[in-house]
């Protein structure tokens, strides 16, 4: 939603992927209301890994975004990495079919170049790769709880080394990058359709005190992420790039210490463990903040603004 919203406030006309019907109908809406008829055009598509998926909704476009993923957290590879891999496969083969297409960006995650949770001082670069996660998630079944964000970070991991190898073998007319968040906090654009995302359910979670275990990470706001995309989408010179989308480091302590300075009346409580700091060195996120400053931003946003742009969201 922040890509299309953001690409629209540039002056792009936009068509939007949805799985069904109710999401087309609202989605349209929320377009129409902010910026005219005719802008943003949904295109349903009930099954990304389905084979020509993607054919009629790259149509005379000239660049394409695939941020879909399956996100179902379900501990079975073969039910989150298979389609996922498939789905991103099918958007590169629709856009090399379209004459018009000049670029293509993947969003991956932070977690296809690194392991959060292993506590081990890691410096991440554009050839890091998470093998840790891929070992964890292809281990021999029973497919346990346990092991579900193992699958979903091996899926982001092996998606995005398929989608370079595709595009290294194929040789397509377009130019290809990908995106890698971490952590997205910020606005939540519709809060009556979208829900709490994952990652804003962490907050509520722990502004309720009904939860501290979240294992630290790294944050991005969720308007400097999709600006990101565009700035690889439409910079000319930004070429075969991983870039990732990870500013400020975060624990449960620093999260639960925010949100009493931002709500003194809340009174969160209960035992806080202490789960360390992420010892993940990103060496070229400074060239993501260039990037930011290049489309029109000072550089990235606060980790304070950007938790106060969820919460209120929800509080």
């Amino acid at each position: 939603m922040h890509i299309v919203d953001q690409l629209l406030e540039q002056g792009y006309r936009v068509h939007g992927t949805v799985r069904d019907a109710e999401k087309a109908v609202w989605t349209s809406k929320y377009f129409k209301d902010r910026y005219g008829v005719g802008r943003y055009t949904p295109v349903s598509i009930p099954d990304m890994a389905r084979q020509d998926a993607f054919d009629i909704a790259v149509r005379g476009c000239s660049g394409v975004v695939h941020v879909a993923s399956v996100t179902s957290m379900s501990p079975d590879p073969n039910e989150v990495i298979t389609p996922s891999i498939a789905g991103a496969l099918n958007a590169l083969e629709a856009a090399a079919k379209e004459p018009a297409v000049r670029r293509v960006v993947y969003c991956s995650s932070v977690a296809a170049a690194v392991s959060h949770d292993r506590g081990v001082r890691n410096e991440i670069t554009s050839d890091s790769w998470n093998m840790l996660d891929f070992e964890d998630a292809w281990a021999p079944p029973p497919y346990e709880r346990n092991r579900a964000m193992a699958v979903y970070a091996s899926s982001k991991m092996q998606t995005e080394a398929a989608v370079w190898r595709w595009y290294a073998k194929k040789k397509p007319a377009f130019v290809l990058n990908t995106v890698l968040p971490d952590t997205l906090w910020g606005r939540i654009l519709d809060l009556r359709h979208q829900g709490l995302p994952s990652s804003v359910g962490v907050l509520k979670a722990i502004y309720d005190s009904s939860d501290f275990t979240f294992l630290p990470g790294y944050s991005v706001d969720v308007q400097d992420s999709a600006l990101l995309h565009v700035a690889a989408l439409i910079l000319p010179d930004v070429s075969g790039q991983r870039i990732f989308a990870a500013s400020t480091p975060w624990n449960v302590q620093s999260l639960v210490q925010l949100l009493r300075g931002l709500y003194p009346h809340s009174n969160i409580g209960g035992e806080i463990p202490d789960l360390g700091v992420d010892q993940a060195l990103f060496t070229d996120a400074g060239k993501a903040e260039e990037l930011l400053r290049r489309m029109g931003k000072q550089g990235w946003t606060d980790l304070e603004t950007s938790v106060e742009r969820t919460c209120e969201s929800f509080f």
